[in-house]
């Protein structure tokens, strides 16, 4: 049930967001005239808050951690893990088929964006398509990487707030960790290249950068692999 609420709620907060943007995109152009950045504008840059792909973001970094917080401790705390454990499969099956029906779940939450995406399509002229999707992989990659993180987080503790709360500071630190250690240069190479920050930009500006890329795939198999032991 919480996950059908939390997409309801990202739902209502994503779908009232882009028509406000969208309202104020063309109040700007009734107002001033000209032409503006419409792909940009709606989902880059438009408002106060940024258009449709930035508010996205900020919205997966705390619907994610109450998605995974109870995918691997509340298995724990019903006891349903012994039924898991003496089934025919084995510990990396059962991480990895939570984590990809949670990928399927990822999909879904992400994928109604598209229907904003589809009504600007039809509706700007010189709509950028193959810009905006770019950048809605880029939203994709990065809530299967939050995932990862709470599904690591999960099989730590079977109390499910603290799982949740632990996961958002691992997220937040994930984006912090490029500005420690500067100093040494071994020490930079390594925060530099865990920093989650700006990661998803590159994509939302409509470039997939091979280094970005391969980001998200990678910290979300270590994280995979740290649940798995």
């Amino acid at each position: 049930p919480i996950a059908w609420l939390l997409l309801l709620c990202y739902l209502v907060q994503t779908g009232i967001h882009f028509v406000s943007t969208y309202e104020f995109f063309l109040w700007n152009v009734q107002s001033h005239g000209g032409f503006l950045y419409a792909s940009n504008f709606a989902f880059v840059s438009g408002g106060e808050e940024g258009g449709l792909f930035v508010k996205i973001s900020k919205l997966l970094a705390f619907y994610i951690p109450f998605l995974t917080m109870g995918v691997i401790g509340r298995e724990i705390t019903s006891g349903s893990i012994k039924l898991l454990y003496s089934s025919p499969v084995r510990n990396y099956q059962i991480i990895l088929g939570k984590y990809l029906a949670l990928v399927v779940f990822a999909l879904l939450m992400t994928g109604t964006s598209l229907i904003s995406v589809i009504y600007a399509w039809c509706t700007i002229d010189y709509f950028e398509i193959g810009w905006v999707l770019v950048g809605w992989l880029g939203m994709f990659l990065l809530a299967c990487t939050y995932i990862a993180v709470g599904l690591f987080i999960s099989s730590l503790t079977s109390y499910q707030l603290i799982a949740a709360i632990c996961t958002i500071l691992v997220l937040g630190l994930l984006s912090i960790v490029g500005d420690y250690g500067q100093e040494y240069e071994w020490v930079r190479d390594i925060t530099y290249w865990l920093s989650m920050r700006g990661r998803t930009e590159t994509f939302v500006q409509g470039m997939i950068c091979s280094e970005d890329l391969l980001y998200f795939p990678t910290v979300s198999a270590m994280f995979l692999a740290f649940a798995i032991i």
